[in-house]
């Protein structure tokens, strides 16, 4: 959260140091810890059953009846994103708000109906902004936060700034391209008959088609930085406590406590990847340079043009776009291959229609309207977002009191909102909710387009409002072509079917473990 974050912790802790201080020369050493238990005893009596049933502003508002006052609603062993946050759900069907507890008796504050969820991040979008947590994740992960916290006007301006990137025509000029790379990497993998980790594959071809997609960069970018998807996986998934340790400081201060604080192979891994940034940064500026009717084309070529963002800036947004877009992906594409091989019978469907149109996604003919022209494929990609959210938590902080379905709402309140809540729910797509059925977004099937017309928000999976997803449908492209050209050239099946998969228990939620297949190229 930057500086404005380390002074307000340092403030709020002052009078307690003081406090403490000064009871520590009062009283002996035994009379201070007698006291220092009573005082931690009566906050824990406060926090875990004074405040829930008694002072809390949303007493009034339901709550799972199993809680303990350590683990609060959790059941054990512990499982928020994978476990509880489904049960949650469908144990609060029809319900607009639910408190929630965890460690300690915690209080959370879920938003779980769709009409709870449009009045939050549509008709009330401007009492809410992004919660200090995603800033302090953001800068401990990749150093930078951008667009990503951005409040206010600067978000706007952040938001137009990048509307360029993700207009329609956009999506036509990549789209060739795009297909391209995807018929290539897969014919990379030659074998007749092999088993593959689909993760780490995957994580470098999205990586790469992101590259191309956001960044104009040519196929086979990556092989010009060695090791550079390993580096950035670690500086975002690993030592992330020390890593929020050292957000929480001034930057002028960081670059000193990162020598203690970090190892040498995470302290190359961080420079490496900001190396890496900076040099992408530096060829678009030397294309611009020699071009003779610069037209930013690219994420990259517009901060360059636009100017009001210095070189620190757009290497932090290369980094978070490099991030965002390659890790939803992958984990969305991971999830499809999951569900074609539990529902053989759609993989067949799908290799069927997708052979019968082979003229259309030839490589000379390609193009988003030819993806959009096969509708079984393009029922197969809504299931599978609907069903497998990549990201399984938005949060929304309340800028200033203001109510959500009549329930006030104080200023600084922070609301959760899980894309699961609406994605699952029987009242909006049917008994089968849970279950991957393609038909449901076909004419003849249920709940499909229907519910995203009687619902605005039944889909919550790249959220709504002014804090959407920029790159929703940059997104779906590269996830339809990828599912295409690999259904189009191999059958998959799992090399262990009795393996049980969950999600992980991150941001961007991916299968666990990683998940083996077998490949078959089909003749």
């Amino acid at each position: 959260m930057g500086r404005s974050f380390f002074w307000t912790l340092l403030l709020s802790t002052l009078p307690w140091m003081t406090l403490f201080w000064v009871l520590r020369i009062l009283f002996d050493s035994t009379s201070f810890i007698i006291l220092l238990i009573v005082s931690l005893v009566i906050a824990l009596v406060y926090q875990c059953h004074i405040y829930p049933v008694y002072t809390s502003p949303f007493r009034s508002l339901s709550t799972p009846q199993s809680r303990s006052y350590w683990l609060g609603n959790h059941s054990w062993p512990v499982r928020l994103i994978g476990r509880e946050l489904p049960r949650l759900c469908t144990e609060s069907l029809g319900k607009h708000l639910v408190r929630y507890y965890t460690f300690f008796s915690v209080e959370l504050i879920f938003v779980l109906s769709p009409e709870a969820i449009s009045e939050l991040c549509l008709q009330k979008s401007g009492d809410f902004s992004h919660s200090g947590t995603i800033e302090l994740l953001a800068e401990a992960g990749l150093g930078y936060s951008g667009l990503l916290a951005a409040r206010g006007q600067a978000h706007k301006g952040l938001r137009k700034l990048f509307s360029p990137v993700f207009t329609p025509g956009t999506l036509v000029t990549i789209s060739h391209p795009l297909w391209e790379s995807c018929l290539a990497m897969v014919r990379q993998i030659d074998q007749r008959t092999t088993t593959i980790q689909i993760g780490q594959w995957t994580s470098r071809s999205v990586l790469e088609l992101s590259g191309i997609c956001v960044f104009g960069q040519e196929r086979d970018w990556l092989a010009r930085y060695p090791g550079f998807l390993e580096s950035l996986e670690r500086r975002v998934a690993t030592g992330q406590i020390k890593k929020i340790v050292l957000s929480t400081f001034p930057r002028a201060i960081r670059s000193l406590l990162m020598l203690t604080l970090f190892g040498r192979k995470e302290l190359a891994d961080l420079r490496y990847v900001e190396t890496v940034a900076r040099d992408l940064a530096q060829l678009e500026k030397q294309k611009l340079l020699t071009a003779i009717n610069p037209s930013p084309n690219n994420l990259i070529s517009v901060m360059l043009q636009d100017g009001a963002l210095s070189d620190d800036q757009i290497v932090g947004h290369i980094l978070i776009f490099l991030v965002g877009a390659s890790a939803t992906t992958s984990a969305a594409f991971q999830w499809m291959l999951l569900e074609l091989c539990r529902f053989p019978a759609v993989q067949s469907r799908l290799r069927e229609e997708l052979q019968s149109y082979g003229h259309v996604l030839s490589i000379t003919g390609s193009s988003i309207s030819a993806m959009e022209s096969l509708p079984y494929l393009r029922a197969v990609v809504d299931e599978l977002l609907r069903l497998h959210p990549t990201v399984v938590m938005t949060e929304h902080e309340a800028t200033k009191d203001t109510t959500i379905m009549d329930t006030p709402v104080p200023k600084g309140t922070l609301l959760l909102c899980p894309p699961l809540a609406t994605n699952l729910n029987p009242q909006i797509w049917g008994e089968d909710a849970s279950e991957f059925n393609p038909g449901r977004w076909l004419p003849e099937g249920t709940g499909g387009q229907n519910a995203r017309m009687q619902h605005p928000c039944a889909n919550m999976t790249f959220s709504h409002g002014p804090r959407s997803c920029p790159g929703r449908s940059i997104a779906r492209l590269m996830l339809t072509c990828l599912t295409a050209a690999f259904i189009r050239h191999y059958q998959v099946s799992l090399d262990d079917p009795e393996q049980a998969y969950v999600p992980t228990e991150a941001v961007y939620a991916k299968p666990m473990p990683d998940i083996a297949v077998r490949l078959v190229k089909v003749t």
